[in-house]
């Protein structure tokens, strides 16, 4: 099944915008293609996404690429200090429409 490219300022399913930090590299349609580790505009400290559901085997600067709806927030257990003061849905909803990874 294909999924979209979620990259640098695309949209989250909480309103949040993605902010890319994890790689400097590889552009989809003039953005930086997100990867696991970036952060999110929402929460303070800003969360990081995590690739979930496989996130199949493509890796950008060694770390695993993130596609429509296929990433989460590492939880606070994952991630110290704790991620988010406020309660919402960190999946990425934003992707490319025309680039896409396939599982």
């Amino acid at each position: 099944m294909a999924k979209g490219a979620h990259r640098h300022t695309d949209d989250r399913a909480c309103g949040a915008l993605t902010i890319v930090i994890g790689q400097s590299t590889v552009y989809v349609n003039n953005l930086w293609w997100a990867v696991e580790g970036d952060i999110d505009t929402h929460c303070d400290p800003k969360g990081p996404l995590k690739a979930v559901y496989g996130a199949m085997n493509i890796y950008i600067e060694n770390k695993k690429i993130i596609v429509g709806e296929n990433a989460d927030h590492y939880s606070a257990i994952d991630y110290q200090p704790p991620l988010c003061t406020v309660p919402h849905a960190p999946k990425p909803s934003g992707h490319s429409p025309d680039t896409f990874a396939y599982e």
